[in-house]
């Protein structure tokens, strides 16, 4: 069921055509979660400034909490390089019989004076020990941003090439996903992004065709290009199962920030259970996580950037944009299945930027999506109709 693979699908797109595999990341196909429960990242990007000397990515233990379990854990090159950009980790994270508490692994990231664009390097867990199995996100991407760069500020560079969307719902029965990269701005001059695909919680081979290339836009071309990943569609009731997508190696234009996203490939055999959202900073997750919920601003200046999740309730959540002290949207997702047979989403937003709000029901791959114009008052929205409750 496992592979072995050393992730060197963080290359770029001509070396990943051959797509060699090594020993080394054995990383076993992840199936029901454990008598102890499941381990993965607690995001699927982790951005740090080159100046910080250092990263923290964070490994948490759901569901049980019986018994000691423990996962391995590995660095692997992107466009960064070991020795040059970050300092190669490898280890193991231990947690005792009774230890739901987060693990972290500090990596070392190495400053120089080199005027470099953004870069990635990837995170690997493998080989977990006990009664414990490896969630969806069993790797994760430490992005080093740029020198001057600031997460809360617009991007550095008006050009710029991005997912659409941080989850890409799609049903294994249509035997094929999609995924959207955009180029926004002004779109001077040809440009190009390769992409890949890495395993989740699928298994390439065995779910999934592996994919990877590269996108190209022309000198004053912008907008979407769509790239389909093909699907196993087999009879067996496995559950929803998630792809990683991953940007590189952008030329003639910056990479944006939601550089990662995921493909959730929704199980149509019966018995399937349904899937689970996954929060980290760009991700907001209600409804019992029955609902991810992600956005992107644009200010007058052509700034752009993603909203910033702040977790409340199970049921409401808040986004702020440019700082953490200033607070733009209120969400919240409530049950109305006993009045109409929906989930509501009610929100609102206390700006006049342009938005678009992003919420999937992973339960069913439904989406639905709310805009603001540039220059027009939020106003509040109230959508009872939104997604239905079943199953």
């Amino acid at each position: 069921m496992g592979i072995d693979r050393r992730l060197v699908s963080w290359l770029p797109a001509a070396a990943l055509v051959s797509f060699a595999l090594t020993a080394g990341a054995a990383l076993e196909a992840q199936g029901p979660p454990g008598a102890g429960g499941f381990v993965q990242f607690r995001g699927a990007s982790f951005p740090v400034q080159e100046s910080d000397g250092e990263v923290i990515v964070v490994v948490r233990r759901h569901g049980s909490t019986a018994g000691e379990v423990g996962v391995s854990y590995e660095t692997v090159d992107g466009s960064a390089l070991a020795g040059e950009d970050y300092t190669a980790t490898a280890g193991t994270l231990i947690w005792p019989d009774g230890d739901g508490e987060d693990k972290t692994i500090v990596i070392e990231i190495l400053v120089d004076e080199v005027d470099e664009p953004l870069e990635t390097f990837g995170v690997v867990l493998s080989e977990p020990t006990g009664e414990v199995t490896l969630g969806a996100v069993a790797s994760t991407v430490v992005r080093i941003l740029p020198h001057g760069f600031d997460a809360g500020d617009p991007e550095p560079d008006e050009n710029r090439i991005q997912l659409r969307s941080a989850v890409f719902p799609a049903f294994e029965s249509a035997g094929a996903a999609t995924f959207v990269v955009v180029r926004k701005g002004d779109g001077a001059g040809a440009a190009s992004v390769d992409y890949l695909t890495l395993d989740g919680s699928a298994t390439a081979g065995e779910d999934y065709e592996a994919s990877a290339g590269t996108l190209a836009w022309s000198d004053g071309e912008t907008g979407e290009l769509a790239v389909t990943v093909p699907l196993v569609d087999d009879a067996i009731a496995e559950g929803n199962e998630t792809i990683s997508v991953v940007l590189t190696n952008a030329v003639g234009a910056a990479l944006g920030r939601r550089d990662t996203a995921s493909i959730l490939v929704i199980d149509n055999d019966r018995g399937s259970p349904g899937g689970e959202c996954v929060a980290d900073e760009e991700t907001l997750c209600l409804g019992g996580n029955r609902f991810a919920l992600s956005g992107s601003w644009t200010d007058f200046q052509g700034g752009q950037g993603t909203f910033r999740a702040v977790p409340s309730t199970d049921e409401t959540g808040m986004f702020w944009f440019f700082d953490a002290a200033n607070l733009e949207v209120l969400v919240k997702i409530l049950r109305g299945c006993g009045v109409n047979g929906h989930h509501w989403v009610f929100f609102s937003a206390t700006t006049n930027v342009a938005y678009e709000l992003e919420v999937v029901d992973l339960a069913t791959g439904a989406t639905r999506t709310y805009t603001n114009p540039l220059g027009t008052r939020a106003a509040a929205t109230t959508d009872v109709d939104a997604f239905a409750c079943v199953p």
